[in-house]
């Protein structure tokens, strides 16, 4: 991981994909269970977007179903639901964005810190 990335990371990253899929994929208007099983549906379809199972290679497409990969993605999947409840709680009556922001970019610094503090971490670019 470069440094630009990691500032990505912790900084656009968190916006653009809260204001996706915690804002503009939320079903309201429905029953709860409407409203949580498409909280399940599109953080299936958000941990499937990260690069844990698959890369692009020159050849192209690569499916890499390893544990490592699997775990990741059930990390992110797990993660994924955690900032639906922040976001659909009764603590959060105006349904704010915010705590899935501020949750989302402090996963994600945490991230950048341990692949810094494990030497994972190259140069600017």
């Amino acid at each position: 991981m470069t440094w630009l990335f990691g500032l990505y990371a912790v900084i656009a990253a968190p916006v653009f994909e809260e204001i996706i899929f915690r804002g503009w994929l939320v079903i309201e208007g429905r029953s709860r269970a409407t409203m949580w099983a498409a909280a399940v549906g599109a953080s299936v379809c958000f941990a499937a977007l990260h690069p844990f199972l698959w890369r692009w290679e020159d050849r192209g497409f690569v499916f890499t179903a390893d544990a490592k990969g699997w775990f990741s993605t059930a990390m992110v999947f797990a993660t994924s639901l955690w900032l639906y409840l922040a976001r659909l709680a009764s603590w959060n009556p105006k349904r704010s964005l915010l705590p899935c922001f501020a949750g989302h970019a402090a996963k994600n610094l945490g991230v950048v810190v341990v692949k810094a503090a494990t030497g994972f971490m190259a140069g600017p670019w």
